[in-house]
């Protein structure tokens, strides 16, 4: 049996199609340097999401 590679934030599942970028040459492997970037990135698209919504 294969490990687990991903945990659900909050017991929430993550969307099985990824969110895709292009970026500057070298960043990608600046990135994925930084410890746990991954959900560092969640949590910057969650405040970006946030202070950008418009009111309803």
């Amino acid at each position: 049996m294969s490990p687990i590679k991903f945990k659900p934030h909050k017991k929430v599942a993550y969307n099985k199609i990824p969110l895709q970028l292009k970026v500057a040459p070298g960043v990608r492997e600046k990135v994925m340097a930084i410890p746990d970037w991954q959900e560092l990135v969640r949590q910057l698209l969650d405040k970006l999401i946030i202070e950008n919504q418009k009111p309803t």
